[in-house]
Order: C-alpha cells, then sequence, then structure tokens
C-alpha cells in the first residue's frame, strides 16, 4: 500500500468509526446530546467526500493532505478540528501499518444520472421495477421475499458473480450512487454494504456492473429481484427450487412466498 493510499484509507476509517461511536451513543436512551448529533452530521459529510476521491486522484502526499484539510474546514465543530488534527499527527510509521478497506467510491451526480438513464433504457426502470410493473414478471426475471433470499442466497448470488470475472459492482439509491467491491455487495434494502445508516440504506436499491450484464433490485416491500443472461441460470442451477419461492406480497407466510 502506497503512502497515499494508506492516508485515504486512514481518514475513510476514521470518519467512519467516529460516526458509528456517536451514532450509536444518540440512539440509546441514555445518551441523547445534541452535540452527538453535530459530530456524526459533520463526519457522514467527511467521509462522503473523502470517497468522492480514490488515491488515484491525487499526485503527491501533501496533495492528499490539503485536500483532506479542506474536507475538514467545512465543518466548523470541534470534531472537524480533531479531524485535521488526526491528518497532521499521522506518520510515516503509522501510514505503513494501515489496513486496507474494500473499496468504494461515490459517484459523481452526472454519473448517478447516467446509470439511471442506462438502468432505464436497458430494463425499463423508471423509479420501480418488478414485481411492481403491474404485469408477471417475465420468465427472465425472478423475485423473491427476503424470508426466502436470506444471507445464504446472498452469499450464493456473490459467489456466482465473482466467478464471472465481476469483482467491482455499482449502487443506485435515489440520494446516492456507488462504485464498490464485491465485497461490499450486500443486496439487501435496509443496509448498503455493512452499514444501515450510511449510503443511502432503507433507499430502494439497484445492482449491476459496468456492462450492465445483470440487474439485482431491492425493494422496500421484502423483495430481491434477479435478472441477467447468465446470472440468473447460474441461480437456478445453484438453487434448483427457487422458481417455486417467487415473491407474492410483503407479509411474511410459512412458504417464504409471501402474501399481500
Amino acid at each position: 500500500m502506497t503512502p497515499i493510499t494508506a492516508l485515504h484509507t486512514a481518514a475513510r476509517r476514521y470518519c467512519r468509526t467516529r460516526h458509528d461511536y456517536y451514532w450509536n451513543r444518540h440512539t440509546t436512551e441514555s445518551h441523547r446530546e445534541q452535540d452527538e448529533v453535530a459530530r456524526y452530521i459533520f463526519l457522514s459529510g467527511a467521509l462522503l467526500q473523502i470517497e468522492r476521491h480514490t488515491p488515484s486522484d491525487f499526485a503527491t502526499l501533501a496533495e492528499l493532505q490539503n485536500a483532506l484539510f479542506d474536507i475538514a474546514k467545512d465543518g466548523d465543530s470541534d470534531e472537524s478540528r480533531i479531524l485535521r488534527q488526526y491528518i497532521i499527527n499521522l506518520s510515516p510509521s503509522d501510514l505503513a501499518t494501515i489496513e486496507p478497506l474494500p473499496y468504494r467510491r461515490i459517484l459523481t451526480p452526472s454519473e448517478h444520472t447516467q446509470i439511471e438513464s442506462q438502468l432505464k433504457q436497458r430494463w425499463g426502470i423508471d423509479g420501480h421495477w418488478h414485481p411492481f410493473m403491474g404485469t408477471e414478471p417475465p420468465p427472465d426475471v425472478l423475485a423473491f421475499h427476503t424470508d426466502f433470499f436470506d444471507d445464504q442466497m446472498a452469499m450464493i448470488l456473490r459467489t456466482l458473480l465473482g466467478a464471472n470475472g465481476v469483482d467491482r459492482l455499482l449502487e443506485l439509491r435515489w440520494s446516492v450512487a456507488c462504485e464498490l467491491d464485491l465485497a461490499l455487495f450486500n443486496p439487501r434494502f435496509e443496509s448498503s454494504g455493512d452499514s444501515d445508516i450510511l449510503y443511502g440504506a432503507g433507499q430502494e436499491a439497484f445492482w449491476t456492473n459496468s456492462a450492465y450484464e445483470f440487474l439485482v433490485h431491492a425493494s422496500h416491500e421484502s423483495s430481491i429481484t434477479i435478472t441477467g443472461d447468465w446470472l440468473l441460470p447460474a441461480f437456478e442451477r445453484e438453487v434448483p427450487q427457487c422458481r417455486n419461492h417467487t415473491y407474492r406480497g410483503p407479509i411474511p407466510t410459512p412458504d417464504q412466498r409471501g402474501t399481500c
């Protein structure tokens, strides 16, 4: 890991760790300090700004340090001063011990718009998708209730993507779009990667790759929908009974198909 990558990674981890700490404190009954709200709001904003960049955007360590100082200056709180001091205090020996993080880049508004346009052109998505189009999904699209499509099913899907050379995905939600490592692929409406707070967690979500070869959709109605010329047949080979468990509605049922 180069010093530039190490510093970028350290700043990401710092903001995420402190954000989650203050968020968790604030959401417990015993801690409802307004100061904590300001802290986690600042830290979430700083993290998203940092992740709009990748280490390759910077030619020198000093260039990245200056960019991080500018991000920290966006806040006039104690937390912004602590972030600046953290960056200053990181020594070369500190940077040499930084552990890597999975790749995540926050996409620009124009990239977000372009992905929306591609999804609409490729699969007819306009804010919603199967199984909520008013008609039965076509044979090459399968939707499941989240009771059936559990963590084991998500792991199967992740493994199939990796086996077919997919190492990064595009994740689209209405407020934010990301490019992320396959390791962060978590087909859930209520979370993004390992966070149930950041990155548009709790919003309708779509995942595809840069070639738009497949699509996975998670809705607020407890559904997971899959399509793709090679992905869906591969999933059916791994889960032969899956067509007996297709989605019927958001309300849980014993057969894991749901009902309205």
